[in-house]
């Protein structure tokens, strides 16, 4: 039931980014209470990886979302381990550029932006 209730809420972020370049914060907070109520939580994880975001976001002239990055926090939350929320964080990074390529090739421009987050939400499932 857990995994149903996440699976709609990554579908709905996923929507929502890519129609409005948006992340609502009431399913943010949704799927953060999810991930504590039915995982354990890890805080440390979460926080490392919402600094490391933030500071890829400061490096980046503020290319990354702050929905984004509040949406890695959540997973940090429910992850395992530093180790596989990074695994995690690489393979989303990696399966964006491999979509940016790919709209490169088939649609001859470069995009302006990106949704972020099917791309974290990919990485996220995946990894797992």
């Amino acid at each position: 039931m857990y995994l149903l209730a996440q699976l709609v809420l990554l579908l709905h972020l996923s929507y929502t980014d890519i129609r409005y370049r948006r992340i609502p914060n009431i399913s943010l907070l949704i799927f953060l209470l999810l991930s504590i109520f039915l995982s354990r939580p890890n805080v440390l994880v979460a926080s490392t990886l919402f600094f490391l975001v933030l500071l890829l976001r400061g490096l980046s002239g503020n290319q990354i979302g702050m929905g984004d990055a509040k949406l890695i926090f959540v997973f940090g939350v429910g992850s395992s381990s530093i180790n596989s929320a990074l695994r995690a964080l690489w393979l989303a990074c990696f399966i964006a550029l491999f979509g940016v390529l790919l709209y490169r090739i088939f649609k001859g421009k470069w995009r302006y932006s990106i949704a972020f987050a099917p791309y974290i939400c990919l990485g996220f499932i995946i990894s797992r």
